[in-house]
């Protein structure tokens, strides 16, 4: 028996309390790409969605400071990292692709990367989407 399956349960464990936590989770609509159709009528490939509800972990971006030598001295901040979600593997839809949307409240993000780590927990990747 290796490492990780002597502790995976006690892993599990933790991820069912961090999930639990009313001030943690929040509830996403994720929307599982199905398809595209020319619609001839606009001219336009309309793509369609299946939209699912799930709760995850969200990781802000942080903001650090700029230390450089190029830059003079003074108040530069900038964003660093990207805003990254922690979703339950078992809660992740059947069929997720980098051509999904993630909506968390007001904002629509595309998909850039889905990691699946250990079979607990799923870190996706986002960016913004006009």
């Amino acid at each position: 028996m290796g490492f990780f399956s002597q502790i995976k349960s006690s892993v599990d464990s933790v991820l069912v309390k961090l999930f639990a936590d009313p001030d943690l989770p929040v509830t996403v609509l994720w929307k599982v790409f199905v398809g595209s159709e020319w619609d001839e009528d606009q001219g336009v490939n309309v793509e369609t969605f299946n939209p699912v509800s799930v709760q995850a972990i969200r990781v802000e971006k942080e903001v650090g400071s700029i230390q450089t030598k190029t830059v003079p001295p003074g108040p530069w901040t900038m964003a660093i990292g990207d805003v990254v979600y922690l979703f339950k593997s078992g809660d992740v839809p059947q069929g997720s692709s980098i051509r999904d949307l993630l909506i968390d409240g007001d904002y629509t993000y595309g998909i850039r990367r889905i990691l699946p780590i250990f079979d607990l927990i799923t870190k996706v990747e986002v960016k913004g989407y006009a």
